[in-house]
């Protein structure tokens, strides 16, 4: 894939697609956000990563989140582990890892950007910081994540792309949408027009920005019809004024046996469109203790399911 040695280098793929698929580990964020603390320790979080670089090189990797300690002790060395990753990119291409991944931050809020750019701008970094933003398709899921409604966080995220834009302008953005197919909060589907819809306003909320809107398909129930159709329309309706636009977006996917054919279909719809940027996580953990319950919980899209999918495995 992104050169190095790692596993993807040789990657073919279903369908005659010619674009290489571009990973995006999200292991040490979405991967053990709802883990026990004591499972992961900054040595044990920073050999992960070491892990991630130098067996699966994805295209970026997700070293954590800026969020209340009290609320997830998990992520409470984040910007440490972000001062390690930094080293460790730059000791891997000196091995033969290139080019680096980029290496991104969750910061759910204006609060948490405004102080992680503030950390670390006097350090001297070897990379760029990039950041993820978190929205959502509901008021219900907003709420429980941000305690805002949507219109307010709207508001809160164009003040954070322009707070960014400014003080870091060479960091790349990343923006999940959750709730793309069904809220648990809401206990509702949502409306794949609507999606289609949202999708490009937030394209276009970023303008001086190298943006990236990643469809998260929250509980799991992602349908290949529902996401034909969102895609489709996005394509039909804004391409034209836009060729790139597919190239915009990714996925972040949660599977297991019951969604598996789906999962399948929707990759391999996605490399036919020019749509090649993918969420993984070499851990099993997924999801987000204040808007789902464990029973409702699917493991995210490992490596290895998404190679099997790649090579036609069953």
């Amino acid at each position: 894939m992104n050169g190095g040695s790692g596993v993807e280098g040789d990657m073919r793929f279903h369908k005659g697609s010619t674009i290489s698929p571009q990973l995006f580990d999200t292991s040490l964020r979405d991967g053990i956000q709802m883990a026990c603390v004591d499972d992961y320790s900054l040595t044990t979080k920073q050999n992960i990563l070491w892990h991630i670089m130098t067996l699966y090189a994805p295209a970026a990797i997700e070293v954590g989140s800026v969020v209340s300690p009290k609320m997830f002790p998990i992520f409470k060395d984040s910007w440490e582990l972000m001062e390690f990753a930094q080293d460790a990119a730059k000791e891997a291409t000196q091995i033969g890892y290139k080019p680096p991944p980029d290496l991104y931050l969750l910061t759910p809020n204006k609060k948490s950007l405004d102080r992680t750019i503030q950390h670390f701008a006097n350090k001297k970094m070897p990379y760029p910081i990039h950041y993820s933003f978190i929205t959502a398709m509901t008021d219900g899921f907003q709420g429980r994540n941000t305690k805002k409604t949507l219109v307010e966080h709207k508001l809160e995220l164009s003040s954070m792309g322009r707070l960014l834009a400014t003080a870091s302008p060479q960091s790349k953005l990343k923006l999940y949408v959750s709730c793309v197919s069904e809220c648990p909060i809401e206990q509702r589907k949502s409306d794949p027009h609507d999606v289609a819809i949202e999708i490009v306003n937030y394209l276009s909320m970023f303008p001086y920005l190298h943006i990236n809107v990643c469809l998260s398909d929250t509980m799991g129930t992602l349908t290949f019809d529902e996401y034909k159709f969102i895609i489709d329309l996005i394509r039909y309706r804004y391409g034209s004024h836009d060729p790139s636009i597919l190239s915009k977006l990714s996925l972040h996917l949660h599977v297991n046996e019951s969604n598996l054919r789906e999962v399948r279909h929707i990759i391999w719809y996605s490399l036919q469109k020019n749509m090649n940027q993918f969420d993984v996580s070499m851990l099993e953990g997924g999801g987000c203790k204040t808007t789902l319950a464990k029973t409702d919980v699917k493991p995210n899209l490992d490596y290895e399911s998404f190679f099997n999918i790649l090579y036609c495995k069953d």
